[in-house]
């Protein structure tokens, strides 16, 4: 091998050197340098073989720019939500014509899937003065639409402009769908500080709220005693109180209930 034919012989001068006059450490700039070039030849070689290979991201999909007019001509077919349009086609008895939903489909109908105003009044892409709870239902059918179905272009007015950028009703609902849902988790930490009772009702009985460890769909290692209980949102329902809160403010004792008891019943009257 070439390269030994130099590097050995010097190495055994160095060696016999080193050995008549007992100073190691002057061969020890030549070992450091030696090695030090053998191990950066072995890292260059090691980055070479674990190179990746960067894989070309496919072509973005263009996405076709619909106007009122001309997804009108998709009845039946596509729907727009948010500004978003989807085909659906693949349900025909859900969307087709005579199907359960064929009036969502062809407009953007976006207001209805909270409120449930399926009127050619209510059937609109207008937002405004919906509730966080209302916002959260639009979002919630907008992720199913997207989740469900192939999204083939957008809708210019509401939502996106000619150019396909967001305009600022679209920036609006966003904002409102985080508000929506930050009311949301308030909502669920309320509900399991304050789980709903369990209610019944019938003719021959009369009317019952009681507490139990998983009334109201939360479970947990006490049942509670039964409170009126209004909520943040200003509505008033029936509550699980743990015994330590029984003096939060604005909680109510019924009229006709033991305090104490975890069951209020009112007999019909006859």
């Amino acid at each position: 091998m070439p390269g030994l034919s130099v590097t050995l012989p010097l190495v055994f001068l160095l060696v016999g050197v080193v050995w008549h006059y007992k100073e190691p450490l002057q061969l020890e700039p030549l070992f450091v340098s030696f090695l030090g070039g053998v191990k950066e030849v072995k890292e260059v070689a090691k980055k070479e073989a674990t190179k990746t290979v960067v894989e070309e991201k496919p072509p973005q999909k263009k996405f076709e720019q619909f106007t009122a007019e001309t997804l009108a001509t998709y009845k039946y077919k596509y729907l727009s939500i948010l500004g978003d349009v989807f085909d659906v086609s693949s349900k025909p008895s859900t969307y087709g014509e005579g199907g359960g939903y064929d009036f969502f489909t062809g407009i953007d109908g976006s207001r209805a899937y909270a409120t449930g105003t399926f009127t050619k009044e209510g059937l609109i892409s207008e937002l405004e003065g919906l509730t966080p709870q209302e916002f959260i239902a639009v979002e919630n059918w907008y992720n199913f639409f997207k989740e469900s179905y192939p999204k083939v272009g957008y809708l210019v007015g509401h939502f996106y402009d000619a150019e396909g950028k967001p305009t600022k009703q679209r920036e609006a609902a966003g904002s409102q769908f985080k508000q929506g849902e930050s009311v949301k988790q308030k909502q669920e930490e309320e509900k399991e500080k304050f789980p709903p009772c369990n209610s019944s009702w019938s003719e021959k009985d009369g009317k019952s709220l009681w507490c139990s460890p998983k009334s109201g769909g939360v479970s947990r290692n006490w049942a509670g005693l039964p409170r009126k209980y209004k909520t943040e949102a200003g509505q008033e329902r029936c509550a699980c109180i743990q015994p330590s809160l029984l003096n939060t403010p604005g909680l109510k004792v019924y009229d006709g209930c033991d305090p104490n008891s975890e069951r209020c019943t009112w007999p019909v009257k006859k």
